[in-house]
């Protein structure tokens, strides 16, 4: 039986990560330390001034601790549509510090889930008896396990990718739905025709980083690199055919986004055909939210081209949700809904259900 896992941000929270409430109110914390968001070089320290100076004039109540922040889709959500209409929202700045603010954000919000990436580590027993369940279902069923992903963070893949023990090694294994270059070695590599795992991140990653000029996605299978598109020009963040800098891949939680990066595009088609062929969907930690209608479209479309039998869906989340699961059933009247989030699934999963 061909199985997907779709991992949403409650997927993510047992090992460290934030969910997306979470995020903005952690920005705020780490601003009120000296270096405590992007560190202490002088570029690092230089943004943090920057973001300081402009994210009030904004959000004028944002360093006032009495009140409730709004989620940083809000805010995201209000400077992608100023910017998109060619409106200001600084009065008496140019608009060019409105998109200084939206690029300082999205260092802030890597560097916050980055941060979570020291609780993810190797360790971690969840993660280990998640990945030790990916590993046992894939050599069952004698398929590639699929895992689709909407989280920037690494915790599942850093784990899978201690078996092997170089790029060139996990690209054998591994098919990221594009093909992709070697960070140390400069190598480009394709997706493998019979790989172990077939590993699709929707929205960028924290190990990704693009160049704008061939386009092309380096991958680093050790560790996060995205901070270094913020840093001054190296070797690190300067591409195989010298273009710097190399710059993030982060479809941002905005709902004014628009997915046009060519190989986002192409890892949609293969997250498609993923669902699509499979008997089985576990669905983890992802609440279907109604503004999010490209992966509520990607469900659907692949649910529907599935033909007559229809795949087997298994909703996992924390606690029980009776508007998480009407929105489920709406779509999918089968699906089956369990509760205890990660660690209930893997329970349920060991007791054979």
């Amino acid at each position: 039986m061909k199985t997907t896992v779709f991992l949403g941000a409650g997927a993510s929270k047992p090992f460290g990560y934030p969910l997306t409430a979470e995020i903005l109110p952690a920005i705020r914390e780490r601003l009120a330390v000296e270096a405590g968001l992007f560190g202490g070089n002088p570029v690092a320290r230089a943004a943090e001034a920057r973001l300081k100076l402009l994210l009030p004039d904004v959000l004028p109540g944002f360093h006032d601790e009495a009140l409730e922040l709004p989620m940083i889709t809000d805010l995201l959500s209000l400077i992608d549509y100023s910017l998109a209409a060619g409106r200001t929202l600084i009065l008496g700045r140019p608009a060019v510090d409105l998109l200084e603010l939206r690029t300082l954000l999205d260092w802030a919000l890597l560097s916050v889930i980055e941060t979570g990436d020291k609780s993810g580590l190797p360790a971690h027993p969840l993660l280990e008896s998640f990945t030790n369940w990916l590993n046992s279902h894939r050599g069952a069923s004698g398929e590639p396990i699929g895992v689709i992903s909407t989280n920037y963070d690494i915790a599942v893949e850093r784990k899978l990718f201690y078996g092997f023990n170089s790029h060139f090694a996990v690209s054998q294994a591994f098919d990221f739905g594009m093909r992709w270059r070697d960070p140390d070695q400069f190598g480009l590599y394709s997706p493998p025709l019979q790989p172990a795992y077939r590993f699709y991140k929707l929205h960028g990653s924290l190990n990704w980083l693009r160049c704008e000029n061939c386009e092309h996605i380096y991958i680093n299978t050790f560790g996060a690199i995205s901070a270094l598109a913020f840093q001054q020009r190296s070797q690190f963040n300067t591409c195989d055919c010298g273009h710097a800098l190399l710059s993030t891949v982060l479809v941002a939680p905005s709902m004014v986004r628009d997915v046009r990066e060519p190989n986002l595009l192409g890892i949609w088609t293969h997250a498609l055909e993923q669902l699509r062929t499979s008997q089985d969907w576990v669905i983890i930690g992802y609440s279907m939210p109604s503004e999010d209608i490209a992966i509520r479209s990607l469900l659907i479309r692949a649910y529907n081209g599935a033909g007559p039998v229809k795949p087997r869906i298994r909703i996992v989340q924390r606690d029980e949700s009776r508007a998480t699961l009407s929105r489920y059933k709406q779509f999918f009247p089968a699906c089956e809904y369990l509760t205890g989030g990660l660690e209930g699934f893997l329970q349920h999963a060991q007791a054979g259900l």
